[in-house]
């Protein structure tokens, strides 16, 4: 009915913002349920009637003399910005807009401008070089919208194919420089209300129902802030990008990023673990799509020598996963992530590591390391491993081709779909398994779930591969104890 409604719309070329609206809703749906081909045409529709309007542009509000008016329709092409960045930026999809043709205003922090979270919102995604370095609250929405501008060049450098003439990343100028600095230069943009000693998460969760929009929406920045990171220096990504610069990889960038992905990937664990104690639930599946990335890098050191680092590893990827496998209850991509999460975990004593002589990463190395020296996985684990950092793969399971006329239900084509146990073999009674909480509240599914406790051994399959053993095998490197088993890190977000 839906879909008739925006087609009868479409066809008169009413392109108003319900329609527009109505568009970026289904989009999620098609995502979520393996329909990525309609998803994404529907995302390059949205932003290519909005450009066609003038309204990702400054001017092209001039029109619209009320208020209201004006935040909505900056809220929706703001909202499509985010979402083809989110999903569009990938090995087979690019971005339909580039950052540089967006230059309206950041939306109000709330629908009428007046919220009590941060004054009315004037900044813009390129502010003018004066404005550089000042500390202007545009509130939370603004964060989440420079963190996405982000993402999206983060992911398209992620996934280009590999060029000889391009800087090594440890240089000068180099893109991952680049990406640096612009991370950078967000903070510089954070106000210091937002930050996480001050914002004091737990406790308003609790103690403020009235808190849960801005709460929602600065858990999304936290997850992307520290993903940014994550992803920047994955050990697969940083392997990958490695393999083309002969000798003489220096021994201090491979310790950083070692360190840069350790420290970010246990933030995003740490996240879920605090919304688990607090009750505070999160069903965006992109939310889950960044805690599988942190997982795939804290598999790196489930099997250290070192015992409690083996411990706080498999803490953190039973936490993310269980986390990825609750969101599979309500959407079709997050039960095809989770499984491949499932695969990647049984077939890790299969392949080895960019961190296997990560003991010897001091910097003072006798001579630098080679990239014929960096391990190689097989065909297959390569294969699967570009599969969970590419999210657009996990949302073409619905096998519909667009040329094919005989297509006439993505319902009648599911294949591929993920091959996970039923999630009622997991999953309890009248309840949904958030992360380590159980979320009482009515599940989208028409079965009733069995009693749950709190133990994540009864949300994961059993069959888990991730043995309690203290295996020997992957080593860590001499990290300060603040990195890992710390408190409070005070310098982060």
């Amino acid at each position: 009915m839906a879909w008739n409604i925006l087609a009868s719309q479409y066809k008169t070329g009413n392109l108003c913002l319900s329609f527009l609206q109505g568009t970026f809703l289904m989009v999620q749906l098609d995502l979520s349920n393996g329909r990525s081909d309609r998803g994404y045409s529907s995302v390059a529709l949205g932003l290519r009637a909005l450009q066609s309007g003038g309204l990702n542009r400054s001017d092209g509000y001039t029109s619209l003399q009320d208020k209201a008016d004006q935040e909505d329709w900056k809220r929706i092409t703001w909202a499509f910005f985010m979402i083809d960045r989110n999903y569009n930026a990938s090995r087979n999809y690019s971005i339909c807009l580039r950052d540089k043709h967006f230059t309206l205003p950041f939306p109000s922090p709330d629908a009428t401008g007046s919220d009590h979270e941060g004054p009315t919102s004037c900044g813009r995604l390129y502010d003018a070089p004066g404005n550089l370095g000042k500390k202007v609250d545009n509130g939370i929405m603004a964060c989440l919208i420079r963190l996405s501008s982000i993402w999206g060049k983060l992911t398209e450098y992620v996934f280009e194919p590999s060029d000889a003439d391009k800087l090594p990343p440890w240089q000068s100028g180099s893109t991952l420089a680049g990406l640096e600095s612009d991370w950078m230069q967000f903070q510089t943009h954070f106000a210091d209300t937002h930050r996480y000693m001050n914002v004091d998460f737990r406790r308003r969760a609790r103690e403020e129902p009235g808190s849960r929009t801005y709460l929602s929406t600065w858990l999304c920045v936290q997850f992307l802030f520290h993903s940014v990171q994550a992803l920047l220096h994955h050990p697969f990504v940083i392997t990958s990008k490695l393999r083309q610069y002969g000798q003489n990889i220096p021994s201090t960038f491979l310790q950083k990023s070692h360190e840069s992905s350790v420290i970010h990937s246990r933030w995003i664990a740490r996240f879920v673990r605090e919304m688990a104690e607090v009750d505070f639930e999160l069903y965006d599946p992109f939310i889950g799509y960044l805690c599988a990335i942190a997982a795939t890098i804290q598999l790196e050191h489930t099997q250290s020598k070192k015992q409690q680092v083996a411990r706080l590893a498999k803490n953190d990827y039973k936490t993310l996963v269980a986390f990825v496998t609750g969101l599979s209850a309500y959407w079709g991509n997050m039960r095809v992530l989770a499984d491949r999460l499932n695969k990647i975990a049984e077939r890790r004593k299969d392949y080895g590591s960019l961190y296997d002589n990560q003991g010897e990463f001091s910097g003072i190395l006798p001579c630098m390391p080679a990239s014929s020296d960096l391990p190689r996985m097989s065909a297959e684990d390569e294969a699967l491993m570009w599969d969970i950092l590419d999210f657009g793969t996990s949302c073409s399971f619905a096998k519909v081709s667009i040329f094919d006329a005989s297509c006439s239900s993505p319902d009648q084509h599911m294949e591929g779909v993920s091959v996970l146990p039923p999630l009622d073999d997991f999953f309890p009674t009248g309840h949904d398994v958030v992360g380590e909480v159980v979320v009482n509240q009515q599940t989208p599914r028409a079965q009733e779930h069995q009693q749950a406790t709190n133990s994540l051994d009864r949300i994961l399959p059993p069959e888990w591969p991730i043995s309690d053993t203290d295996e020997m095998g992957l080593t860590m490197p001499d990290v300060p104890d603040w990195m890992l088993f710390g408190g409070y890190l005070p310098e982060q977000l």
